[in-house]
């Protein structure tokens, strides 16, 4: 079985977190077997609904 998992990542800075990159996990039987980074954040995170900042 395979399987694809997207996740966001952020960075601390200033009180709270800043946009870092999206990274998407290649998945097969039950092991992670690839990792792809993707850091146009300023276009990709509002493509997905996600904040552009996180308050602590």
């Amino acid at each position: 079985m395979s399987a694809d998992t997207l996740l966001e990542q952020y960075r601390h800075r200033d009180g709270g977190a800043t946009p870092w990159a999206l990274l998407m996990l290649e998945i097969r039987d039950d092991r992670i077997t690839g990792m792809t980074s993707y850091l146009d954040v300023e276009t990709l995170f509002p493509r997905f609904g996600l904040p552009m900042r996180l308050v602590a």
